[in-house]
């Protein structure tokens, strides 16, 4: 597709851009080679963050909320929630005036398509979106699987104060692989935004920071990182240094890192210094000391493990280990024990999720193209593949 096509698409708005929406959003939930993908998500990603829209098979219904929210930020509220007789957590997005709706809308919608593209053991499943509240008032919401053992800050200082941590460090690592190996960049990486499963697996949550790159296969920017709360204690010290630099998979490990070493003792290395002090520290190169607490070899911290997160915490971004040496690293270690932990089912009831009719069914427009092609018809002005220039985006023209 050339790009006027291109921007001609992605200009749709309204019903125009919730159809097609819609389809790019049905066309990657089937299998699909990655040169496909890569155009469809750029194009999806584009769309859904100027229309201000989200594909509608994301809706969810039939959820129930208690009257208290259990926990809340400057994002908002989060309920435990129910659906179709399972636990939810349910984040409800604060709005804090009609100036920022657009503002507020355009990171819901960032943050909803990116997540549904997601799929990992150890990233936090999203089920979907739900509307609250009447038409006039309501408000937007993020559907994902409730965590009876919270963050890991929690789970460790909570439930499991004495545990090895090797497996939920693993299970980091390996979501970030993850993300990097589908060109995304979570960004905001620490111990709270690490949810730990009903099994003690570690699943990387809160996507509202992170970045899509912008590469051959990209998805999105984001419209900010640190200053929309990146947090000191975490944040690699290039991003410190440099307000134009833009976040990395190197940043990433860095955070990894830092997770490692607050899991090992329940504390961050910044908790008893100020903001401007930590940036001294970061930019001199200074790193925490190993812990001498006996409690953090009870939780795993090694020899090996502090060479790795040493590495990881390097000055020079270069130097530090990707997350994929990080896996295969602390897979291979060799007194690591067997992981004997069951498998997380998330599975969401199907009756919750919002149906199409046959008519409506975002497929439904293909067929009609489908049709058109294959009688040799002339297309309508006005009709969806004018509109929407599929013929060009679509897989059968490459």
């Amino acid at each position: 597709m050339d790009d006027g096509r291109y921007k001609s698409l992605v200009a749709r708005r309204d019903e125009a851009a919730q159809a097609l929406l819609n389809v790019l959003q049905a066309r990657l939930d089937y299998p699909i080679e990655i040169r496909f993908k890569s155009r469809h998500l750029k194009a999806l990603f584009k769309l859904s963050e100027r229309s201000l829209r989200y594909p509608e098979c994301l809706l969810l219904q039939d959820i129930t909320l208690p009257p208290h929210a259990v926990a809340g930020g400057s994002f908002g509220d989060v309920f435990k929630g129910r659906m179709t007789g399972c636990d939810i957590a349910v984040k409800v997005l604060k709005v804090y005036t009609t100036s920022n709706m657009d503002k507020i809308l355009k990171g819901f919608t960032r943050e909803a398509v990116l997540w549904r593209q997601l799929s990992h053991p150890n990233v936090l499943p999203f089920y979907g979106v739900f509307r609250l509240g009447a038409s006039s008032g309501q408000k937007l919401c993020l559907v994902s699987p409730w965590m009876q053992n919270g963050n890991l800050s929690e789970f460790l200082a909570d439930i499991a104060p004495e545990i090895d941590c090797l497996f939920q460090a693993l299970d980091v690592a390996k979501g970030l692989e993850y993300l990097h190996s589908q060109n995304v960049l979570h960004a905001d990486l620490k111990c709270g935004n690490v949810l730990v499963s009903d099994a003690r697996r570690a699943c990387l949550a809160d996507f509202g920071l992170s970045v899509a790159q912008d590469t051959n296969s990209v998805l999105l920017t984001a419209s900010s990182t640190r200053a929309a709360g990146g947090t000191l204690a975490w944040t690699a010290p290039e991003l410190l240094l440099d307000d134009m630099k833009r976040p990395d998979e190197a940043c990433d490990v860095y955070s990894f890192s830092m997770v490692c070493y607050e899991a090992s003792l329940s504390r961050t290395y910044t908790s008893s210094k100020s903001g401007p002090q930590v940036i001294i520290a970061m930019s001199q190169g200074r790193r925490p000391e190993r812990p001498v607490d006996p409690r953090s070899h009870r939780r795993g911290l090694t020899d090996r493990i502090w060479e790795i997160i040493a590495t990881c915490w390097h000055q020079t971004p270069a130097e530090r280990f990707t997350a994929e040496q990080v896996v295969r690293l602390l897979s291979t270690l060799p007194d690591r024990p067997p992981d004997n932990r069951p498998v997380d089912n998330f599975s969401m009831p199907p009756p919750s999720r919002v149906t199409y009719r046959q008519a409506h069914h975002p497929f439904s427009i293909l067929e009609m193209i489908s049709e058109q092609e294959r009688t040799g018809t002339p297309y309508v002005p006005g009709s969806i593949s004018q509109i929407f220039g599929l013929a060009d985006l679509w897989d059968s023209n490459g």
